[in-house]
């Protein structure tokens, strides 16, 4: 089986993004939305144990200028699939 995998502090480094206060501030600047600092870190951990609202990724993507979702979500082979290949 494959888990997705959010990739949000690579996209923010990659920016000269250092923190997450500083990606909610650009996320308010570039979009006008306000996102909870406690859904950005649940995004940024790979916390979410739920599926990741959508439209969360969209606002992050946007305040970003990602147009490409590889820099944010990555698919990885799970521990399970790995042994099982063996």
């Amino acid at each position: 089986m494959y888990r997705i995998n959010v990739t949000l502090e690579n996209a923010m480094k990659s920016r000269g993004i250092k923190t997450q206060k500083e990606l909610l501030a650009l996320v308010k600047e570039k979009t006008g939305e306000s996102l909870r600092a406690a859904t950005v870190s649940d995004i940024y951990h790979n916390k979410s144990t739920n599926l990741i609202n959508r439209k969360y990724l969209e606002i992050i993507a946007t305040a970003l200028e990602i147009k490409n979702l590889d820099e944010l979500i990555k698919l990885e082979a799970s521990e399970t699939l790995i042994s099982n290949e063996n």
